[in-house]
């Protein structure tokens, strides 16, 4: 195999990689702060994947114009279920053992929820459409490689995001106060950190990660209602 077949086989992972790596980053706020395990987050993937599907083909919207608004539908679906189902568990639990498996009974609720909704909205058949297909010739000392436009921008799009995520956690006021619940939650909290603020919030960033992931998704791949389960399956 020559050296550009190989580097093409390379940046094919690291697209994919990229994609994985937001739903995990969303996974991880979700399950390391709030103890959620949501089996359910590949499917609101999914649901990012056909708005920006169907904005692009019954408006005509660019789908980079869905990116943001992408995230920001998810993150509102994200902190109104976070209101409506977990903070109530987090309430009624005894423990948190019990929250644990409560949480995960309301995540495959929900996986099936969606799914079966996305079924009736918008059918069973795979759905796409064409954004930046051509490809893009790099030069190599060897020769040249070719890549699709669409992956090529999906890659630096879901490191831009994962790398925003990363920079949020670490230097800002917010971030320490996620990071130090996910240390101590009894510690943060007698250090004055709200959590029924807090922990909607980064339902709400988490699942609109999974928007995001979603979205660029559905610029270089078909998608599909079964879609979301096997994105989340090989992040945990």
């Amino acid at each position: 195999m020559s050296f550009s077949a190989w580097l093409e086989l390379l940046a094919s992972g690291l697209i994919t990689g990229g994609i994985y790596a937001l739903v995990a980053l969303g996974l991880n706020l979700q399950y390391g702060l709030m103890r959620i395990l949501n089996i359910a987050h590949g499917e609101f993937l999914m649901v990012g994947a056909y708005l920006t599907w169907m904005a692009q083909t019954t408006l005509g919207l660019n789908p980079l114009f869905m990116v943001p608004v992408s995230f920001a539908m998810l993150f509102v679906l994200g902190w109104v279920i976070h209101r409506l189902c977990f903070r109530r568990l987090t309430v009624t639990s005894p423990n948190l053992d019990i929250f644990e498996a409560r949480g995960l009974m309301v995540a495959f609720g929900l996986m099936f929820l969606v799914q079966n909704f996305a079924s009736w909205m918008w059918g069973g058949d795979l759905r796409g459409y064409d954004f930046l297909t051509e490809p893009v010739q790099i030069p190599l000392p060897t020769g040249e490689a070719q890549f699709a436009g669409n992956k090529l921008l999906v890659f630096a799009l879901a490191l831009l995001f994962s790398g925003a995520l990363i920079v949020l956690m670490r230097t800002t006021l917010l971030g320490k106060g996620v990071r130090a619940l996910m240390q101590s939650p009894t510690g943060a909290q007698l250090m004055g950190i709200n959590t029924q603020r807090l922990h909607p919030l980064m339902f709400g960033i988490g699942l609109g990660l999974s928007g995001v992931a979603g979205c660029l998704i559905s610029m270089a791949y078909t998608i599909s209602p079964s879609m979301g389960e096997p994105y989340t399956i090989t992040a945990l």
